[in-house]
């Protein structure tokens, strides 16, 4: 039975889907990388927010037995002040967005891996170094999708 949550969302990618709706994928801090089935409706699901990497606030039908969910509402959570309008970060955030496009498969939830993506585009906005965010991403975001995983691991093993 499908019930509605609230979540916090980084958008990864935007897929047009027909004439009205899109397909978003998404990392969750809930439920980690899902794709949902948004319709842009002016007030409730605005389209400028369907924007990679935007920290958005979706409220969304979870409903386990389905791959597709459905976003009922979309709010910004805290827009960026020069991700996306300097250029240099713009390149960076498109490198960043590739890479955890191609390294998040649909898998269970990691707040600490949100938590960590986050932190490192919240520093590429702030005005750190735009150079060095794809370096540490990369060794980082080695080590905390690796540890998750051996950690679930061996949660599962007897």
């Amino acid at each position: 039975m499908a019930r509605t949550a609230v979540t916090r969302a980084i958008i990864l990618r935007v897929i047009e889907h027909g004439d009205r709706s899109m397909v978003v994928r998404a990392l969750t801090e809930a439920h980690g990388p899902r794709a949902f089935v948004v319709r842009p409706t002016g007030k409730k699901v605005p389209r400028a927010l369907l924007q990679p990497l935007m920290r958005v606030e979706m409220i969304a039908t979870d409903d386990p037995g389905r791959e597709l969910q459905y976003v009922n509402e979309l709010r910004n959570d805290r827009p960026y002040g020069s991700l996306h309008s300097d250029p240099m970060r713009a390149v960076v955030g498109v490198f960043v967005q590739e890479v955890l496009c191609q390294a998040l498969r649909m898998e269970a939830p990691d707040p600490d891996l949100f938590a960590y993506v986050q932190h490192e585009l919240e520093e590429l906005d702030r005005g750190g170094p735009a150079r060095a965010v794809p370096v540490g991403l990369g060794r980082t975001f080695g080590r905390v999708a690796g540890a998750s995983r051996a950690r679930r691991a061996a949660v599962r093993s007897p």
